[in-house]
């Protein structure tokens, strides 16, 4: 009889964990948010985004807004090339995320070309590299 209670049991605990992990994502995104945009500490803002992106326990969707938010650090602080390679980023680990996409590439110039000459996505380039 108490067997038929633990599964439930267990399967309420799973669910209450995966709730608390998408909150404190939201809450470590909206901390991001504000360490970069009011109190103008972008070294602080991206540590942040970064332990979320790296903690694996927040909603891809999130997870993609904090890459986001990475391309918008980097290009305050002046470094196109850092923009760029967490653009990159977005791309690979976030395909799905096309509004975020289309918005950072709107803000790197020539993030598409940057896109383009990426071998695996294109099967000529890829063969050559290959030898053949």
């Amino acid at each position: 009889m108490n067997a038929r209670y633990i599964a439930p049991a267990i399967v309420a605990a799973l669910l209450v964990a995966a709730t608390a992990g998408a909150q404190s994502g939201a809450d470590l995104l909206q901390k991001g948010i504000y360490t970069q945009e009011t109190l103008g500490d972008l070294d602080g803002a991206i540590g942040i985004y970064r332990q979320m992106i790296a903690s694996n326990t927040a909603p891809k969707q999130l997870a993609a807004q904090a890459q986001y938010q990475l391309v918008l650090c980097m290009l305050q602080k002046g470094d196109r090339a850092a923009a760029a390679h967490e653009f990159d980023l977005l791309t690979r680990n976030f395909p799905d995320q096309q509004d975020l996409i289309a918005k950072a590439r709107k803000l790197i110039p020539g993030a598409s070309t940057l896109l383009a000459a990426r071998p695996n996505k294109c099967p000529r380039i890829t063969r050559r590299y290959r030898g053949q």
